[in-house]
């Protein structure tokens, strides 16, 4: 009688046959454009900096206007970039500002605002990154 295979990978052989070209069900992750008007995207100002107020106003030539307010928790002044992309209702964005250095002092509140060119952007994301 022939040497059996081991059982973990007759069942990975197993799992991988029955699996493969099998129509599966899709299940949309939600992404940053979906889940928050405003993203930072490394861990280290994820903690140094929130986001304390945020507004969008249409303005009366049809741009969108997007006021926020970033807050500096830390004991030192602290430098980001902060970028602003205009997005459609799908998410998708139409046009963005250039990433803009902003000096946070020390426990400090420093207000940002940003508007939109055209008038057909319905939605915003506000990144903010550690300046580079």
């Amino acid at each position: 009688m022939p040497p059996r295979p081991p059982l973990p990978a007759l069942a990975l052989v197993v799992a991988l046959a029955t699996s493969a070209g099998c129509p599966g069900r899709y299940v949309a992750q939600r992404g940053p454009s979906d889940a928050a008007t405003a993203v930072v995207l490394d861990p280290i100002t994820a903690e140094a900096v929130t986001v304390v107020h945020e507004d969008a106003a249409r303005l009366p030539g049809g741009s969108l206007e997007v006021r926020v307010v970033l807050r500096n928790r830390w004991p030192f002044d602290r430098w980001v970039d902060v970028k602003v992309e205009f997005l459609d209702p799908h998410g998708f964005p139409l046009e963005a500002t250039p990433w803009s250095p902003l000096r946070l002092a020390a426990g400090e509140d420093q207000p940002y605002a940003a508007r939109s060119l055209g008038a057909d952007a319905e939605r915003y994301r506000l990144s903010v990154r550690a300046t580079e």
